[in-house]
Formats: structure tokens, sequence, C-alpha cells
């Protein structure tokens, strides 16, 4: 799945290509509903890594605010 976004540390990063072909790193924060046009706001942390010869940009968004339902567990029949 590819998700643009146009604000935040990301785009900041992508303004500049050498950072891509050069596999530069950043990190700051921004917000989820800058990536997935949410209402609600939630702080992000995110982590960008260039991809050097494939030209593209790998981000991982963090977020503390967020947490996930608990799993269910369940029996493997098989």
């Amino acid at each position: 799945m590819e998700v643009h976004c146009d604000q935040g540390v990301t785009a900041a990063f992508n303004a500049r290509l050498e950072n891509v072909r050069t596999r530069e790193r950043d990190g700051g924060d921004g917000r989820l509903n800058d990536w997935m046009g949410e209402e609600r706001i939630y702080r992000v942390h995110e982590d960008v890594v260039g991809l050097g010869q494939y030209g593209r940009t790998l981000t991982v968004l963090t977020c503390d605010g967020l947490s996930a339902e608990k799993e269910t567990e369940y029996d493997d029949e098989e």
C-alpha cells in the first residue's frame, strides 16, 4: 500500500532527492491524520529512511496514543 503525505518529516525528507539516493535517515514528530485523513489528531513519531537505488522512502509511524485491542486467543485446531 502506497500512501503519500505532503506534510511532516517525510515530506521534508523527500523534498531533497539526495536524501533518498544517499540512504539518509531522519526522524521527528508528526500527526497521523496527515497520513490517514482522520479528523481526530494523534501525535506520531516518523522515522524515515532513503532506500537508495530503489528511489523510494520507507517511513515507520509509531504512536503511543493508540493501543491495539487485546488479541483474542484461539486454538489451532489443525
